[in-house]
């Protein structure tokens, strides 16, 4: 596990280090560290405190899920090993999900069969496969095209494509598929306690690479590579390690709590 830590965090890529993007990929991890354990204290330790708190924050989850996914699309185009980080994130992902499935035998039914960490590794792996053709498109032609997919996309797990009057209804044996989950095509009975689907969190991703391309470049504004919060720069640098641990441990204190 060490070992897999360090191949995946190890710095290889290009361009200047931009330390407010750690610092608000930090933020953005603490911020779902905090609705997970919501998430626990309502679900598993059946704390009313954890179910109120967790309905208020849940709708601006999105927010600091999506600031996150973009950060990562960004930072992306510093990677020069990014079929190697998106393979290792994926074995990681694959191992979570069976531990979670494990984790049935205790009385723990909290399967993650497509979470952030999945999202995560494909998002990778399709950017690596797309980058020689991305390269050639214009920056702005891609911020369009993949902030308006995002947009097309927004409501795919509801069943439709597109928005208000402008949306259209998908056939019941497409968005009621038991296998198309991982695109966010599901029935109303699928479950996964962590879930970021394909669509649409992909093409805010791919968004975030294009906005990466001027980093690369050295074009950001001189106050992102300023270092304001170290703290926060220290858990966006280890975001997947705060990710796999951080849900143990707060069991395990909530577990001492109700005892």
């Amino acid at each position: 596990m060490v070992i897999i830590m360090k191949s995946f965090f190890k710095k290889g890529g290009s361009g200047p280090r931009y330390f407010l993007l750690d610092e608000i990929r930090g933020f953005c991890i603490l911020c779902m560290v905090f609705f997970h354990g919501f998430y626990l204290m309502w679900s598993i330790f059946e704390f009313n405190a954890g179910e109120v708190l967790f309905n208020f924050f849940a709708p601006i989850q999105p927010v600091f899920a999506g600031a996150f996914i973009l950060i990562s699309g960004i930072c992306c185009r510093f990677s020069r090993s990014n079929l190697r980080r998106g393979a290792v994130l994926l074995a990681v992902a694959l191992g979570l999900t069976a531990v979670t499935f494990g984790l049935r035998q205790f009385g723990i039914d909290e399967i993650i069969r497509f979470g952030i960490l999945h999202f995560m590794a494909v998002a990778i792996l399709i950017f690596a496969l797309l980058r020689p053709a991305l390269n050639k498109i214009p920056v702005w032609v891609q911020l369009i095209l993949f902030i308006g997919l995002f947009i097309l996309f927004w409501n795919v797990q509801n069943g439709f494509l597109g928005v208000g009057r402008l949306s259209l209804q998908l056939p019941t044996i497409v968005k009621d598929s038991v296998f198309l989950y991982p695109l966010g095509l599901h029935s109303v009975t699928f479950f996964s306690a962590d879930y970021f689907p394909i669509f649409p969190w992909l093409f805010l991703f791919l968004a975030g690479s294009a906005l990466g391309v001027y980093g690369q470049a050295g074009k950001f504004p001189r106050f992102v590579s300023g270092s304001h919060v170290c703290a926060l720069q220290f858990v966006g640098r280890n975001s997947l390690v705060v990710y796999l641990f951080h849900q143990p441990v707060i069991y395990l204190i909530l577990l001492a709590i109700k005892r």
